[in-house]
This record gives structure tokens, sequence and C-alpha cells, in this order.
């Protein structure tokens, strides 16, 4: 990975722009970026809106992630809303530059299109699969949650590696395919860990920003290992565990279950 202060681009991205560069491909190239940047950007200012700070931005073979420092402090509404301004933002520029009868704009289009698609596909980190992961990560719990989807990344990753190979068998040194699966392939461990980690971050942190999200309280009734407690907590919920011992009733909040199994 190469840093440049807050903008961090993975390695894939320079093997891809070499494969762009020899193969007669740097147009198509700085379209598809010019097209992610605009996507990546409208993500930026709706988060900005709902009072979301960007922290960083990280460049991948799959397109561009904005770090948003707070953005589990949003609304789940305002966080799903955050998540489709990007594909709704490359839908519309594809509309609009389909009424230009121009080699450029047509493709540009066309790029904006395939853009919007690929990235509401409910895979993480693609835009629909972090919606899955909201959605879900409250009905299920965010480790629960995590896991599953890190799961059917990988599955995804090895089906667009497979489709690679038949790509350069037809097309010969066309790698794009396999760089992009094996990018979904190997980052999936590392995504895992860093939900999981931002996760129990959060949840400990006893100066969350509870003016931007209120946040609601609920009790779980559990008996058994906290590890096994803490896959059912989510973004949006304050627990509190009711464990049933000895001498009746122990209630156990958040931020104490943590501090059990640390």
């Amino acid at each position: 990975m190469v840093s440049l202060g807050r903008v961090k681009i993975h390695t894939g991205v320079i093997a891809l722009i070499l494969f762009a560069f020899f193969s007669g491909r740097a147009i198509e190239l700085f379209l598809v970026f010019l097209a992610v940047t605009i996507h990546e950007l409208s993500h930026m200012v709706v988060a900005y809106f709902f009072g979301g700070k960007v922290e960083s931005v990280y460049i991948t073979p799959v397109g561009q992630v904005a770090k948003i420092s707070n953005f589990y402090s949003l609304l789940e509404w305002q966080r799903i809303i955050v998540l489709l301004c990007g594909p709704i933002v490359n839908v519309a520029l594809g509309f609009l530059c389909g009424f230009f009868h121009n080699k450029f704009m047509i493709m540009f289009s066309d790029i904006n299109m395939a853009i919007a698609i690929f990235n509401i596909l409910p895979i993480p980190p693609l835009d629909g699969g972090n919606i899955v992961y909201n959605i879900l990560g409250r009905k299920l719990g965010v480790i629960k949650t995590a896991k599953f989807m890190t799961y059917m990344e990988g599955i995804f990753g090895f089906m667009i590696i497979l489709l690679g190979i038949v790509q350069v068998i037809l097309y010969p040194f066309n790698i794009s395919l396999i760089i992009i699966g094996g990018y979904f392939m190997f980052s999936k461990r590392r995504e895992y860990l860093e939900r999981v980690s931002e996760f129990y971050t959060y949840i400990i942190d006893r100066n969350r920003d509870y003016t931007l999200k209120p946040m609601v309280v609920k009790k779980l009734l559990f008996n058994g290992d906290y590890r096994d407690v803490i896959k059912y907590f989510n973004y949006d919920d304050y627990f509190f565990v009711l464990e049933r011992g000895v001498y009746g009733v122990n209630e156990v909040s958040m931020e104490e279950v943590i501090d059990i199994i640390a």
C-alpha cells in the first residue's frame, strides 16, 4: 500500500495502471477513475451534510473508499442514503452523457452505468454489500453479519478469478478481472478484522456522539459465554445483558461485557 497523507493507494491499483498503459487503455482507465471519483465525492458530500467527518480515502482495484470516522454515529437510514447516493449519481451521469453523440461521452455513460450496477451488488466492500451489512447487522448482530458477508466476498472473488481465467484465454494478457477477483479474495480477512475492531472500538467508546444518534436501549436475556453475546450487538441499539445467576438476575452493560472478556 502507498500512503500519500490521507490518501492511501492499494498496490493492485498500480498493477491496473501499468496494464492500462501497456495495453493502450489509458483513456478508459482515466474515465473509470473520473467516474469513481465523482461516485466517492457524492458519498462524502452527503455524509458531511448528515454530520459525517471524512478521515481518509483508500483507492483500491474495485474503487475508492472514503473513511467516515463517525459513520456509525449516523442514523441507519442516513447511512443507507450515503451508500446509495454513489450509484444514483453514476446512473444520473450515465443517462446525461448518453444524450451526447460523442465517442468519449458514450464511453463515459457506459462506464458510469457499469460502475453503478457493479457497486450495488450485495458484496462487501461494495455499496450494496455495505447496505446489506447495515440492515442485517441490526437484525442479526454486527459480528455475525461481518463473518457471513466476508465469506460471501471470498466466494465472489473466486468466481471473478475464474471469469478472469476465461478472459485471459479469450483476450491474452488481459488480467484485469484476475486482479479484481484477487483483491476480493485476499482482502476479505483484513476487512473482517477491520470491521470487528471498528465495532469493538465503537461500543466501548464512552464518548460516542449521541447528538447525531440517540441510542435505542434494548435488553437481552442470555445465559452463556459473553463472547457469544457480543455477536448480537449492533451499531444502532444500546444493550444491557440480563444474566440469570444464583442470586437473581444480573444486568451487565455493553461496555462491561467487553471489559469482562478483554
